[in-house]
This record gives structure tokens, sequence and C-alpha cells, in this order.
């Protein structure tokens, strides 16, 4: 049975849930976060959070919808950003269906920057997803955005294929930086 919830879903679940729960170097600890889950979920890039405007469109889906479509070039976004699942998306690119901006090496950190900005709410009204990052203060002291999606730029991929690779986690340092920015615009 291959359908939703049958036993291979489950299957893959059950490796996902796994990574958090065996790895002990992986696990969420007093004063470091790991996994975006439960409490933390709304850090995720995925979390269905994320309401800027494209345009006269509507709202991208999540985060990582937006980061997605606007690392495509700038005659294929909209197609990008009307896609659900950005697991599509990430498929797209590897294909060939979508095309890589040039300057996307260059200009990702900055993108994301400004996405955060507008989903904590720096410089105008705190969101309420910023009035959580503030709760993280002064209990966590390290965010990494741990994943089994062998991510190494904004996390670190703890899977066997990435084989202990130390991860950049820019994400993680930026949620930092969000947080410290959020403290002192209060």
């Amino acid at each position: 049975m291959t359908s939703y919830g049958g036993p291979v879903q489950k299957d893959k679940k059950l490796r996902q849930r796994d990574w958090s729960k065996k790895t002990k170097v992986w696990r969420n600890t007093e004063d470091t976060i790991h996994w975006f889950r439960m409490a933390y979920l709304f850090l995720s890039r995925g979390y269905k959070g994320y309401q800027p405007q494209h345009g006269p469109h509507k709202p991208y889906f999540t985060l990582e919808h937006y980061i997605l479509s606007e690392r495509a070039i700038k005659k294929q976004r909209r197609r990008a950003a009307g896609i659900q699942a950005h697991r599509a998306i990430r498929n797209w690119f590897q294909t060939g269906v979508l095309q890589e901006r040039a300057d996307w090496e260059l200009v990702r950190e900055a993108l994301m920057w400004q996405a955060l900005q507008h989903k904590f709410g720096v410089g105008t009204t705190i969101t309420e997803d910023g009035i959580n990052l503030l709760n993280t203060y002064p209990k966590i002291t390290k965010i990494i955005e741990a994943n089994i999606a062998c991510e190494n730029f904004w996390g670190a991929c703890v899977c066997p294929n990435c084989n202990g690779q130390r991860g950049r986690n820019i994400y993680g340092e930026m949620l930092l930086s969000m947080r410290d920015q959020l403290i002192g615009a209060r």
C-alpha cells in the first residue's frame, strides 16, 4: 500500500524521527536548538507563517517558498511561487525546468535576511514569531538547523551521506543575529 498513510510513508516518518532520537549530539538541549519541532516549529523555513506579497499575486506559502522562487531567473519566479511543495521546486532546479539566476550565490543571504526581517517584524511591529524568538533569550545560546536533506549551506545535515561534514549553518546564525536585532529594538 503506497497511498498516504501506508507503510512506505510510515517508514519514511520513522526514519526522520529516529535521527533526532538516536543521535545524541543532535538533540535539542537546554541551551541549543537543533530540530525545529514542537515549540520551535515557528523557526523552520518550511513553517506556514510567512506571508509577504509578491506583487498583485497571492502570498508565498512558506519562507522556503520565497527563497526558492527568488532563486529562479526573473521570468520563471511566478511559476515557481505558484507551486505548493518546495521539494517540487528543488526538483525543478535539479532537472533543469527552472534556471538558477546568475547572481544567486551573491544575493541569497541578503534575500534571506530581508525575509527574516519581514517574518519577525524588525523595523515595524514585532510579529508573534518575533516574540517567540525573543522568548528564547537568554536560555538558548545556539541555533543549528539540523536536517537530513544534505543541506549544508543553510543548516547542518546529519545523514550518513554527508558523513559528518560540518554544515555552515547560515540560517541558524541569521536567527541569532535577528534575535539580537529584536532585543536592540526593544
